[in-house]
């Protein structure tokens, strides 16, 4: 799946949607929202061959999985680029990222998560 289908043609999963939003206490934009709601399971991009849509249940466990605390840093992990990097959301700023969870760094900033892939 590309991530331009996802974000052209998805309505949102608002089941999936409000679990992480309560889960984060954070209001999410609709890019997220709609990248989100194909997470029940992990999704391949074939956009980039290794970058995966981490699974909801991924996303809710990241803390404790990834030995982060993504929630203190205003971060929610979303999409795996392979070697401990992970283009997550800053929900504070509004903001895509790639993260570091081995080094805890954000090494990239993108208004778009297009911008990333």
């Amino acid at each position: 799946m590309k991530l331009k289908e996802i974000l052209q043609n998805y309505a949102a999963n608002s089941t999936s949607v409000k679990k992480i939003e309560e889960k984060y206490s954070a209001k999410l934009p609709l890019e997220a929202i709609k990248i989100l709601s194909v997470s029940d399971e992990s999704t391949s991009l074939n956009d980039k061959s290794i970058f995966r849509i981490l699974s909801l249940g991924e996303i809710l466990d990241a803390s404790d999985d990834m030995a982060v605390d993504f929630i203190s840093k205003g971060l929610i992990p979303i999409i795996d680029v392979g070697d401990n990097d992970y283009i997550s959301l800053d929900y504070n700023n509004q903001k895509w990222c790639l993260f570091n969870i081995a080094d805890e760094i954000i090494f990239d900033t993108k208004d778009s998560v297009e911008d990333f892939v």
